[in-house]
C-alpha cells in the first residue's frame, strides 16, 4: 500500500499592482496629513466684513434762482399779432408776415408751437395739418385760394387734417405730393381743383369734389375714398384702383372720367354718372373688379380692356353703354336694365 505525501500549498502573496496601489495610497495619506498639519499652524483668517447696499429713493428737486421774472398778462388771441407764413400772389418764395388779429381778408397759414401747421378760413374754420413719418407738409395761400404741399413723404408718410368751429369744413384749391406718399386723410377738405400725387399714394379720404382733378402717378394700388363728386375727372393709368364715393354726378356727356389700370372694386351708396377706361396694363385677373352701385349708372361709357366681374346697380340709364373685351360675369340690377 502506497501513501503519497499532502503537497504543501505556498502562503499567499499579494500581486505586484496590488502592492503598487497601496504604495501610491500610502503617499497620497501622509501628503494629506503634512497639509492638515500646516493649515493647524496658521492664524485663523478674519472673515472680511461685508458691505451693504443702499437704495436712495429719488425725490423731485427744484433749483431755485434769485431773479424773479414778471408774469406775462393773458392776451386775447384774437387781437393778439401773430407771424404766419404766406406765399404772394406770384407764386414766389414764402414771405413771412404779421396779421393784426382781424377776421376780415383772406385766410393765411400758421405754425403752430406744436410744429403743427394751421389755417382759419373766413368763417372761421381752423384746420390742423398734421403729419406723421418722414417729409412735411404745408400751407400755401395765393389770393385767397388754399394750397396743400407735401414733400419729402415716403410709404410710411401720414398726413391728415382736422378741423374745428365754423362749419368744421375746407377747401382746398390745390394739392401736390412730390414723392410717394402713404396715407392722406383730408375727409373733412373738400377739393375744388388739382390733386397730383407725382409717385402715387396709398390711401386717399377726401370731402367732396367740385370741379376736381385728381391724378396718381405710379403702378401700385390705391384706395380712395371720397364724398359726393361732382364734373371731376381722376387719372390714374398705371394704378389699380379700389373706389368708393357717396354719388358721382355729371352735368353733360363727358364732365366726368376715370382712367385706371385696374378697377379692383367701385362702391357707391347713390347714383354713378361717368366715363370709365380701364386699360388693363401690367395687372392680372379682373380688370373690372366688384361694382356695386346703390342708385343708377348714367349717362358713360364704360370701356374694360379685360374681363369684368359682377356689375351690380339699382337700375341703369338707357344713356350707359359698357364694352368688355372679354367675359362678363354678372349684370344684375333690381329695377329696370337699360343702355347697351
Amino acid at each position: 500500500m502506497v501513501h503519497r505525501a499532502k503537497a504543501r500549498r505556498r502562503p499567499p502573496r499579494p500581486s505586484r499592482l496590488l502592492l503598487q496601489l497601496v504604495a501610491r495610497l500610502g503617499a497620497w495619506m501622509r501628503a494629506w496629513r503634512q497639509a492638515r498639519a500646516w493649515a493647524w499652524r496658521r492664524p485663523a483668517r478674519r472673515p472680511t466684513p461685508r458691505t451693504r447696499m443702499h437704495f436712495e429713493s429719488f425725490e423731485p428737486r427744484v433749483l431755485l434762482s434769485a431773479d424773479l421774472v414778471p408774469a406775462v398778462p393773458e392776451t386775447d388771441p384774437s387781437t393778439t399779432p401773430a407771424q404766419y407764413q404766406h406765399i404772394d400772389a406770384d407764386g414766389g418764395t414764402p414771405v413771412t408776415i404779421r396779421w393784426d388779429g382781424s377776421r376780415s381778408g383772406d385766410g393765411v397759414a400758421a405754425l403752430s408751437a406744436t410744429g403743427t401747421t394751421l389755417f382759419e378760413d373766413d368763417d372761421g374754420t381752423v384746420a390742423e395739418l398734421q403729419v406723421s413719418g418722414p417729409g412735411s407738409a404745408s400751407w400755401q395761400v395765393a389770393d385767397g385760394r388754399l394750397s396743400l404741399l407735401i414733400d419729402g413723404s415716403t410709404a410710411a408718410t401720414r398726413v391728415s387734417v382736422n378741423t374745428t368751429g365754423g362749419d368744421e369744413r375746407i377747401v382746398i384749391h390745390a394739392i401736390h405730393a412730390t414723392s410717394e406718399l402713404g396715407q392722406a386723410d383730408l375727409g373733412q377738405a373738400d377739393l375744388a381743383g388739382l390733386a397730383q400725387f407725382d409717385a402715387g399714394v396709398g390711401t386717399l379720404v377726401l370731402g367732396q369734389l367740385h370741379g376736381a382733378n385728381v391724378q396718381i402717378g405710379g403702378i401700385g394700388q390705391a384706395q380712395l375714398d371720397l364724398g359726393a363728386v361732382h364734373d371731376s375727372q381722376l387719372l390714374a393709368g398705371g394704378v389699380s384702383m379700389a373706389l368708393r364715393v357717396d354719388s358721382w354726378h355729371s352735368s353733360a356727356a363727358g364732365a366726368s372720367a376715370v382712367d385706371v389700370a385696374q378697377l379692383r372694386s367701385l362702391h357707391s351708396g347713390g347714383d354713378v354718372a361717368f366715363d370709365l377706361h380701364v386699360n388693363g396694363i401690367g395687372h392680372t385677373g379682373y380688370m373690372l373688379g366688384l361694382v356695386q352701385v346703390g342708385g343708377a349708372i348714367g349717362q358713360g361709357h364704360w370701356n374694360v380692356e379685360g374681363r369684368a366681374n359682377r356689375v351690380i346697380a339699382g337700375h341703369t340709364g338707357a344713356d350707359w353703354r359698357l364694352n368688355v373685351d372679354g367675359t362678363l360675369a354678372l349684370l344684375q340690377t333690381a329695377a329696370d336694365a337699360s343702355g347697351r
